[in-house]
């Protein structure tokens, strides 16, 4: 099994590796359903799971200096796979220096730690999600970088984002740091239970 922090060459950045060990196409959902799982050393076995809808992709071009960048935006969900995922949660929330500063009641891990007691993963998570230069409806037959948005649309949202690095065909996935100051509200996110996120325009 992959280990999980093999791409440890881009710290800070804390980019996690995972080997694709289920993939299920629900025809009747077109929707494929993946489960990720690392080898996370003194955390054990971690992972997690998502649902990525194989149609309905809004394709969007802008052009800039004779440029075209090319974007796919819908709708994706993350979910628990159980104590594997708990474990992951665990492992990101010691990444982003949670444990060094966990007795600072100033510190934003501290205050989400008091609202939620205890890190567990979000059962599930639907949230905006968009593929960037590449089509995810093809994410059989070709490589997937997707941004995922975590927003509500409030005033304080706690607003993050995070890649989602999908190669299928080689049964491979990362999840890779978008900016190190989004850390406290993916925590937020990935420790709190089921919602919808908000849309994106």
């Amino acid at each position: 099994m992959i280990d999980l922090f093999c791409n440890r060459e881009n710290l800070p950045m804390c980019n996690l590796t995972f080997d694709i060990v289920e993939r299920i196409y629900d025809d009747s959902a077109k929707c494929w359903n993946l489960s990720f799982r690392a080898d996370g050393e003194l955390y054990g076995i971690v992972g997690f799971g998502a649902t990525i809808p194989a149609s309905g992709w809004r394709a969007q071009s802008d052009t800039a200096e004779g440029v075209t960048f090319h974007t796919y935006w819908n709708r994706l969900i993350l979910h628990s796979s159980g104590h594997e995922s708990d474990m992951l949660l665990e492992v990101l929330v010691e990444c982003y220096g949670y444990f060094a500063c966990r007795d600072d009641e100033s510190s934003i891990f501290y205050k989400i730690y008091q609202e939620i007691g205890q890190w567990f993963f979000v059962d599930a998570i639907d949230c905006v999600c968009v593929g960037i230069q590449a089509d995810p409806a093809r994410i059989a037959e070709e490589p997937q970088h997707l941004k995922i948005f975590f927003t509500d649309g409030t005033e304080d949202d706690r607003y993050a984002e995070i890649f989602l690095d999908i190669d299928l065909p080689n049964g491979m996935a990362g999840l890779n740091e978008k900016d190190t100051t989004y850390r406290p509200n993916l925590v937020h996110w990935l420790a709190t239970r089921a919602r919808r996120l908000h849309p994106m325009h």
